[in-house]
């Protein structure tokens, strides 16, 4: 999870976190504002504030599947997500 995340919110904040015992370096933020949970954003509720987002995102909420031995992601975008690793 840590090395490959599969969804954007947990790629953001692993990002976000700084590395012991090595060179600083910018953070990854996550852009924009947390949704009201008065008025969740139709389909994935990360959707408005990810990098990843299609419109089947925009439309329909993700099942959790698994995409790995112990690992499971309710993203339509998990394998680009994984492709794109953390920058740190």
């Amino acid at each position: 999870m840590f090395e490959h995340p599969h969804h954007a919110y947990t790629r953001g904040l692993i990002g976000s976190v700084p590395s012991g015992g090595s060179e600083r370096s910018m953070l990854m933020s996550i852009e924009g504002t947390p949704p009201s949970l008065a008025e969740m954003p139709k389909g994935c509720a990360f959707n408005p504030r990810c990098s990843f987002a299609t419109e089947a995102c925009q439309q329909m909420v993700p099942m959790l599947e698994e995409v790995g031995p112990n690992h499971r992601a309710a993203c339509f975008q998990h394998d680009a997500v994984a492709q794109a690793g953390v920058s740190r």
